[in-house]
């Protein structure tokens, strides 16, 4: 789980760098209007990447468990 995590990180960093570079090149202006607007669907996506890894887990977990008790 924290492996998969770690991949992740540098992944959305080189992201965010690379945005940020883009940015400072067109302008720093239009970087500050666009932000409140970049923002909430970064932290939509990251909720959705996080719910579904959650959901997996969770579903892992449970059907671990029910194998070990000899259940379905």
């Amino acid at each position: 789980m924290k492996n998969k995590l770690k991949l992740f990180t540098p992944t959305i960093l080189s992201i965010a760098l690379g945005v940020l570079k883009v940015m400072e090149l067109v302008n720093v202006t239009w970087f500050v209007v666009l932000l409140p607007l970049i923002i909430p669907t970064f932290i939509q996506i990251f909720g959705m990447i996080t719910a579904i890894i959650y959901g997996v887990y969770m579903l892992y977990k449970n059907t671990k468990e029910n194998t070990n008790k000899g259940g379905v």
